[in-house]
């Protein structure tokens, strides 16, 4: 599993949204607990998943909440009970990630 790779599969996420999956990575790795590459697609489309259904803003929220009290997993089960508006549809960016992966892989 690669950059080529890891680029690929953020590039379904909006370049916020990657930029969360990014750092609840390197979260992780600095927990010692870094994601497998099955275990990285599977978050990613775990996140994808929860975004088009709660929307990326509640998703980002609970990603940066989860890093902030320490919690060893991503809180998504809190989103259902904070459930926002709807989806938020943010377009996708064309985003070189070279820099952000920089202590993810």
């Amino acid at each position: 599993y690669g950059k080529q790779e890891f680029e690929k599969d953020l590039s379904v996420l909006s370049k916020p949204m990657a930029d969360s999956v990014i750092e609840w990575l390197k979260y992780k790795k600095q927990r010692r607990e870094a994601y497998k590459p099955v275990s990285i697609k599977k978050f990613i489309t775990q996140v994808k998943g929860y975004a088009e259904q709660y929307g990326e803003d509640a998703v980002m929220s609970i990603i940066s909440d989860s890093i902030a009290n320490g919690y060893m997993g991503v809180a998504f089960a809190s989103i259902k009970k904070n459930k926002t508006s709807g989806p938020t549809d943010r377009r996708r960016e064309e985003h070189d990630y070279e820099a952000d992966m920089e202590g993810v892989l």
